[in-house]
Parts: structure tokens; sequence; C-alpha cells
């Protein structure tokens, strides 16, 4: 596992899921071709990371609202607080899920 920046701030939304994906495939070029299989050990992975994007996309707009939006926090353990929305409303952490055409 490579090392983690210092810097919250620069951290991309699902970068936590990219850095699994890469661990499950090291390989560019096959990850690359993974794209358009239906392996379900990465399937999964792939989905979360484009619901992870688009939650990100989302939030990152409040910060013309005075919000402060930070992503794909790793804790020690391995796992992640895929957002961090900080503004005058308070402190929320949301985890994304993709459910396409579904209502949550």
């Amino acid at each position: 596992m490579q090392p983690l920046s210092d810097d919250l701030a620069r951290n991309r939304p699902g970068d936590a899921v990219r850095r699994k994906i890469r661990e499950l495939q090291p390989n560019p070029l096959l990850r690359l071709l993974d794209r358009w299989s239906a392996d379900p050990r990465l399937r999964s992975w792939k989905v979360g990371l484009v619901g992870e994007r688009l939650t990100g996309k989302r939030l990152d707009r409040l910060r013309g609202h005075g919000w402060f939006t930070l992503h794909a926090i790793q804790w020690a353990t391995g796992t992640d607080v895929d957002h961090l929305a900080i503004g005058p409303a308070g402190v929320f952490t949301v985890n994304s899920k993709r459910h396409p055409g579904k209502t949550v």
C-alpha cells in the first residue's frame, strides 16, 4: 500500500476506492481492459467509484455557499470516510452508495 498524503484537502472523491482497485489489479493495461469486464471481483469497486465521484462533485458545488469538503479520509484500520462536509450548518459525513434507478 502506498503512503497517504498528510494534506487531506488533496484527496479526490474516490481515492480510497482507486487505491483498492489498483491493489486488486496492479497492471494499468489490464485495469483499463477490466472496465468492460463483468468480473464481480472488481465490478462492485468500480460501481462504488462512480458513486463516490458523483457525490463528491455535488458536494464540491457547495463551496460557494460557505462549505468546505474533504474526500476519502483514510483511517489506520483501512476504512475511510467517503466525504466530510464542513459548513455553516455543522459537520457531516457522507457515505456514498450507488443504486441506479432507486430511491434511497
